[in-house]
């Protein structure tokens, strides 16, 4: 009896402990903020911008995938022609960063809530831009054992056919 009460609090713990210990990437999604009724960003969302480029070349080396995600809405300023603008700048300031174009996988331009009424928070929504990356393996979180180089690690070869 004594041993199972030892032995509950343990599995307790360890069952509300599991989901801290689940890998997370935090970093995949950067935010852009545009300002009002311009297409290129500020020096300090660049800044940002690099910082976050920086930080994904730390942690996932092998790069990866990246979309851009742009929205429109007409009612507070953000045009169709401007939102290309902004995606275009976008994605020439991501290639800038040392992104590959064909490492660029998606560029969208969103309507963003055309039916909401015209606001202030409705105008920074809109304002704002995504860039995402689908990194490669192998990064901290990649499930499972990554792939073995055949010709070097082959068991039956034992390094003799080399």
């Amino acid at each position: 009896m004594d041993a199972l009460r030892k032995l509950v609090p343990m599995i307790v713990w360890c069952a509300w402990s599991v989901p801290t210990f689940a890998c997370s990437l935090g970093f995949i999604e950067h935010e852009a903020a545009f300002q009002g009724g311009r297409a290129d960003l500020s020096a300090g969302e660049i800044l940002r911008l690099a910082d976050w480029r920086a930080e994904l070349r730390r942690s996932v080396p092998n790069g990866g995938r990246y979309s851009v995600y742009v929205r429109q809405n007409a009612s507070v300023g953000v045009s169709a022609g401007l939102a290309e603008q902004r995606r275009r700048y976008l994605m020439s300031t991501l290639s800038n960063l040392g992104i590959r174009t064909d490492d660029l996988d998606v560029s969208i331009v969103r309507r963003f809530s055309e039916d909401l009424k015209p606001s202030k928070e409705l105008l920074r929504l809109t304002n704002l831009a995504y860039v995402l990356i689908d990194p490669r393996c192998p990064h901290p979180c990649c499930p499972g054992p990554q792939p073995i180089d055949a010709k070097s690690n082959d068991w039956r070869n034992d390094g003799q056919n080399e």
